[in-house]
């Protein structure tokens, strides 16, 4: 699989929870599955990433590229980053792109994603506070219109560092630690309450049905 996203840590994030939608497809499939990636850098404008993307991965069986919608509307972000390189892939006549392709559009950011399960962020954070305490105490079903929640994640966690002697600071969980343990334990059915995710999982499981029926076909 070909992936092209935002950064090291969204990368992370986006690829393992991927990995266990995918597992979970093939499971219920009764098929075993080997995954492995191909990272590309991004570069240049969206369009370019996406059609570099396609281009490279004309062997490969998926390309996903995640972009944070940075609105709280998952089909402005699909129109303002996706729709001109798709357009460019549905004419080509050469199969020179693969079609396989995935967006993964977050809305507002990726990190909102990962404020769906208070209670599985409380206990990778081994707090004590309340979730009003850090300033988590939106409702869960609105998470999408939290216009920057990576901003929540950054004030819950600079209240638990205040709340330490400063000896322990230097060894308190930071956000970058966050994302690897949100991907590996997010509930998938809490995940499931928002609709930008849907979409991609929606995306992905037609992607993976055409997977399964050429494998059948040969």
């Amino acid at each position: 699989m070909v992936f092209n996203g935002e950064g090291p840590t969204d990368n992370r994030f986006i690829e393992t929870l991927t990995e266990r939608l995918i597992t979970k497809h093939f499971l219920r499939e009764g098929i075993s599955v080997e995954l492995s990636w191909t990272r590309v850098p991004k570069v240049g404008s969206s369009r370019d990433n996406i059609l570099h993307s396609c281009k490279l991965a004309s062997r490969q069986d998926l390309v996903l590229v995640h972009r944070d919608a940075d609105c709280n509307d998952w089909r402005l972000g699909l129109e303002r980053h996706f729709q001109e390189a798709m357009q460019k892939i549905d004419e080509d006549l050469e199969g020179l792109y693969n079609r396989m392709l995935i967006p993964v559009i977050p809305v507002q950011e990726l990190e909102a994603w990962m404020l769906c399960s208070k209670q599985t962020l409380l206990g990778i954070l081994e707090t004590g506070f309340s979730t009003g305490q850090l300033g988590l105490d939106y409702k869960v079903g609105r998470i999408e219109g939290i216009a920057d929640p990576k901003s929540r994640l950054e004030n819950a966690i600079a209240i638990i560092h205040e709340s330490l002697p400063k000896k322990k600071r230097r060894y308190a969980i930071q956000l970058g630690d966050l994302y690897d343990s949100m991907a590996t334990t997010l509930p998938l059915e809490d995940l499931e309450r928002l609709d930008s995710f849907v979409r991609f999982r929606n995306a992905l499981t037609e992607k993976l049905r055409i997977l399964i029926d050429r494998e059948k076909t040969k």
